[in-house]
This record gives structure tokens, sequence and C-alpha cells, in this order.
């Protein structure tokens, strides 16, 4: 079958594109990324996409510039918008404490990551083929990933597809010849300094010469049956303990308390499960890890490449670490205002008298002109009915998991927290500090509403 087909039959059979989708297009300036442009700029029209490519230069090779400049080159010559960015790869895994292989891919994937949050991309479109599969599969096997591994790289996860999945590295070779594609050859793919270069240029020749020559695909094959079996599998356990894993931008959160007595397969199958979800594929040593930490006191972690596992006081929390949601935002006391936050919206409406529809009313004395809108400091405190509280203690009495306090908007007038813009509990509601509720000759009543913004992640699906 041409490529061409064969591609757009992948593209079809697993819904790796949808018509009218912004798209970005990951090129390195190689055979596979090269060849995959081109074939997008080919079925272009038929999809009815708007293509942009994403450029990141590792700093790791001396040709690494010229790679980018013939990236950059012809996405201006083909008037495509194109996104580049420079990571000193051996800078970043230090600081990171990374493998070289593993800062490569934490950097790619959060500048994919960062340009979808900025320009609003609706499908990343990466350039793995049937080789990548199989030298994965024998990576993983050796890391000890078990099944989840085994599954090595698949066709679509989340906003992530592989058009180029069920194509050989040979088949690719052949299309950019006969099609005369430009490319530029990455002079590390024959260093035996990464394990994926011995796999594909050691061991696989090896395996095909002593083994089975057709090890490629006895290896597809092997994967296929393992999907099923998982996909089977997963809609079992899923239909049984519903509700174990969820979203809570930007956490993933494990409901450790439901399944701690159960069996320590299905603890190590929603451990897994998470951590897909950041792109990790762990081993047996860090599931068993992640599992002790069921049993520790809430507060301690686990750490596995650039995501801190935390037990919180209602489950098992994943996040990357290098989060930061601090905010802070400052305004005209008398002046109406919107504030767009992560998972909430908050108008505040100057007003004459209270009326429906808002969820806390404060009045600022006439001497306060300009509010604020942050999240918590430490020492900060609120003056309640019962007197004055620190948010600290208070959140803590409260129970509230660690992820949401960092999250909770607070109203403050110099420095002084007067309102807490969140429903933190049923009985407290939103809370004010009620000195400000006393009415003051030129006070401003503000009404405030408080609008949850829902936010969800596709849950990855084998």
């Amino acid at each position: 079958m041409d490529l061409l087909l064969k591609v757009k039959d992948t593209i079809e059979r697993f819904s790796l594109l949808e018509k009218n989708e912004k798209v970005l297009v990951a090129c390195s300036g190689g055979i596979d990324s090269m060849t995959l442009l081109d074939i997008m700029l080919k079925i272009k029209d038929e999809y009815n996409i708007c293509i942009s490519v994403a450029h990141l230069n590792h700093m790791l090779r001396e040709n690494a510039t010229s790679d980018e400049l013939f990236v950059k080159s012809f996405c201006e010559k083909k008037g495509i918008p194109i996104y580049i960015k420079r990571v000193d790869i051996k800078q970043f895994k230090e600081e990171k404490k990374l493998s070289e292989e593993e800062a490569g891919r934490v950097a790619r994937y959060s500048f994919f990551e960062e340009l979808k949050k900025k320009i609003g991309f609706d499908r990343l479109i990466l350039g793995h083929n049937k080789n990548d599969v199989v030298e994965t599969f024998f990576l993983n096997l050796f890391r000890g990933s078990g099944i989840d591994g085994l599954l090595s790289i698949p066709p679509k996860r989340g906003w992530i597809s592989r058009p180029l999945i069920d194509t050989t590295r040979d088949q690719i070779q052949e299309y950019a010849r006969t099609n005369n594609i430009k490319f530029v050859e990455d002079e590390t793919n024959k260093t035996l300094k990464y394990k994926r270069n011995r796999v594909r240029n050691e061991l696989l020749p090896y395996v095909k010469s002593h083994f089975n020559p057709q090890i490629s695909q006895a290896i597809s094959s092997t994967i296929e049956i393992l999907r099923q079996e998982q996909y089977y599998l997963n809609k079992i356990i899923q239909e049984k303990y519903k509700n174990i894993l969820r979203w809570d931008t930007p956490f993933f959160i494990i409901d450790f308390k439901r399944i701690i007595n159960e069996d320590q397969f299905i603890k190590s199958f929603f451990i897994r499960k998470a951590l897909k979800n950041f792109n990790i594929i762990p081993n047996i040593k860090n599931v068993n890890e992640i599992i002790k930490l069921f049993h520790l006191q809430t507060g301690s972690k686990f750490i596995i490449e650039d995501i801190i596992i935390e037990k919180q006081v209602d489950g098992i929390v994943l996040y990357k670490k290098d989060l930061d949601f601090n905010f802070y935002f400052t305004f005209e006391a008398f002046e109406n205002q919107k504030i767009i936050l992560p998972n909430k919206e908050i108008i505040l409406d100057v007003l004459q008298n209270r009326i429906e529809g808002y969820n806390l009313y404060v009045n600022i004395p006439k001497e306060f002109k300009i509010l604020s809108i942050r999240n918590r400091r430490d020492g900060d405190y609120i003056n309640l009915e019962f007197g004055r509280k620190k948010l600290k203690d208070l959140f803590n009495d409260l129970k509230i998991p660690s992820r949401i306090k960092n999250k909770i908007p607070l109203l403050t007038v110099d420095n002084e927290v007067i309102a807490i813009l969140e429903k933190i509990n049923s009985k407290n509601g939103y809370i004010v500090n009620v000195k400000y509720l006393k009415n003051n000759d030129g006070s401003s009543l503000i009404g405030i509403k408080v609008n949850d913004i829902k936010t969800s992640r596709e849950e990855y699906m084998l």
C-alpha cells in the first residue's frame, strides 16, 4: 500500500485526527518528522486543518543550530507558523537530576504543553514509527515495567497522535527517497551512548540474525494481543472500582483509602494508570515505594523524574515538581472587576444595595482604595466572629488538602485577609471578615460572584 494511503488508514482506524483542528507537528528535521510533515501538508485540505510546527533545540550537538535553521527555513518557504525553543539539556538534566534521554523527553513534552496552553492547539502530531514501538518494547522490558511498558507507544493518548505508528523505518526511507524529501542526519543515532541506539544497532540485528528475522512483526503482534487484554482488564476493574482516579487541574489524585485493603495488583493498577497521565511508565520498585505512601503520614512524598507523588488528607496526589500556583492581582476598590484563575472566575461589582445573584458581600471603607486577590502567604490571618485566626490553622482544622489551600483565592486589604473566596465547607460557605461588613460612611458595597470553571483532562486509554 502507498505510504500516504497507509497513514490515512491509520488515522481513520485510531481516530488520530478530526476535521477543522488546530494541529501542532513536532519536527526535529530528521527523516521521520520531515516525512510526517510532508504527509500532513498533503492531507491538510482534506481534513481542513491548520498546521504549525514546534522545534526544540536540545543544544547537544554541533549541528543543532543548523538543524534548527533547516526546519525554520522549510517552514518559512511553505508559510507554516513555527515555534522554536532552545533548552540546554546538559544543564537541564543536572538541575532535574535526570538522565540525558529523560531530560530531553521532559523538555520536549513541557514545550508542547506550553504551546498548547498558550496558543490553543487541539492536536499534537508526533513521528514515532513501528521501529520505535519495537525498540521501546525492549527498553521497557529491561526496566521491568510490566504490561504497561510492553504495550510500548500507543497510537493515541489524550491530544497526542502518531500517524506513522504502523509504518516501518524502511517504508519511511523509501517514501523520502521517492518524494525527494530533504532532511538532516542526526549523527547521535549511531552512537552507543544511548540505550535506544544499543537496542537499535546491536540487539535487534542480533535477534533478527539468530532468532527471528521477522522480530518486528512478532513484537507488533504481541503488543496487539496485550492491548486487547489490557483493554478488557481495564473495563472489568473500572466497573468495580469507580472514580478511584480524578483530575483536579493541575493535580491528579488517587483515592487510596478505597483500595488500601485491596490486593497489591489493584493498587499497582491505579498507580500505573495515574503515572501514565504524566508520560511515566514506572518499574516495580517505583510502584512499591508509592504503595508505601498509603500507610505513611500526611505530607510524605516520593519523586519520579519531575513528578511529585504526595500523600494528602484525601488522596495520593501527583503533580509536576516545578508547579507554581502563586497569583496576585491588585485593583481599585471602587471599580467593577473580573478575574480569571485556572479553576475559578471571580466577579466583583460595586453595588448600591444587596441584590440576589452574588455569593457574598463586603463593605470596603472609603480609606481603602486598593484591593488585591491572591493565594495564601506565611503569617496570613483573618478576623472571624470568634476572634482572630491564622489561615494555616483554619485550613488545618477544616482538613483542607495542601493542593487546595494554595489555590484558594483571598480578598485582601493592606495585606490583611478580609474574605476567603472559596466554599471551603458546607457549614461555613464563603468566609468573610465580619469587621468589614459594618456600614461605614462613604464605604463601597462590593458584591462578589465566585464561579467554578470546569476543567477536565482526557483519561489515558490503552
